[in-house]
């Protein structure tokens, strides 16, 4: 079982860092633990994040920062 704010932060470093795959790792990594957790609002969350990243290998699309930080404001209530 992985963290899930330990998990936000390696995703959020890895974006500023311009590692959008590595975001992306991190951000399914987040939808599939909090899923299996219940946390539903979390992964739908995370979800929206991988929607803005895009497929690997892609650049991410406008609003990826935006889908972030509502992760981690969610993140934080819990």
């Amino acid at each position: 079982m992985i963290d899930l704010k330990n998990a936000a932060l390696a995703m959020n470093r890895a974006a500023i860092g311009e590692d959008f795959d590595g975001a992306r790792y991190w951000a399914s990594r987040i939808a599939n633990q909090s899923a299996r957790c219940g946390q539903l609002e979390v992964q739908a969350a995370a979800l929206r994040v991988l929607l803005f990243l895009g497929p690997f290998g892609t650049e991410p699309t406008r609003g990826f920062g935006k889908a972030m930080l509502e992760l981690a404001e969610l993140l934080i209530r819990f």
